[in-house]
């Protein structure tokens, strides 16, 4: 930034002025994940059929000013705090933040890990010199991966109360069979309002042969209207 500074000098030193320029300097930008760590995201092979690896979207942004060419940025497997290693998941050398951008999109690839729960914990630890590790709280990400049945991050009040009702692993699962999508993360309200169509038309279509089916002992139902 550049800052000017004025001094003024004593009427008894002729009234004359003069300023200083202090040089500029340059930027540090932080990258950091888009929420808190404490915000985990629990993901399960159960609902991936028999994948035995997925592709899963992950949020970060930047603090500072907008980069004027695309910046590669690492994330890294903090291996004192996970469970998991490098068999679960497949890092590359470096991601790319997007110029212009204040928050952008990269991809995890992670590994089916069979019989184990393992904890993934990413961190982003910047470059030393002009990016520089974000705030505390957004410095890592936490992922809880199984082969369990886990209710998903996205599934939360809004798809509740519009969409698909209260979460049960039975209603999830048949949402897979019946729509073949099982990651809601990055769909718009009018897919998701397609694909919870899907599901009730079907449900009621089942009812309408007499065969309901049944969530807990009682007919399942969702929420979506229409």
């Amino acid at each position: 930034m550049k800052k000017i500074y004025v001094f003024i000098l004593s009427v008894f030193l002729l009234g004359a002025c003069s300023k200083e320029d202090i040089p500029m300097y340059n930027t540090v930008n932080y990258i950091q994940f888009t929420n808190a760590y404490k915000d985990s995201m629990e993901i399960s092979f159960f609902f991936y059929g028999n994948a035995e690896q997925i592709e899963v979207p992950i949020h970060v942004e930047m603090l500072g000013n907008l980069f004027l060419e695309d910046q590669p940025f690492t994330v890294v497997l903090d291996k004192d705090l996970s469970t998991a290693t490098e068999k679960h998941i497949e890092l590359p050398e470096y991601y790319v933040f997007h110029k212009g951008y204040v928050r952008d999109t990269i991809s995890l690839v992670l590994n089916n890990p069979g019989d184990e729960r393992v904890r993934i914990v990413l961190a982003i630890p910047g470059n030393g010199s002009d990016i520089l590790p974000g705030e505390p709280n957004y410095q890592y990400k936490i992922i809880n991966l199984s082969n369990t049945v886990t209710i998903p991050e996205w599934w939360d009040e809004d798809v509740n109360k519009s969409f698909l009702g209260t979460y049960s692993p039975a209603k999830y699962q048949l949402l897979i069979e019946v729509t073949g999508e099982g990651d809601w993360t990055n769909l718009d309200a009018s897919t998701r309002r397609a694909y919870a169509l899907q599901l009730k038309y079907y449900l009621r279509e089942m009812e309408d042969r007499g065969e309901p089916v049944l969530d807990d002992g009682v007919a399942m139902t969702v929420t979506v209207i229409g």
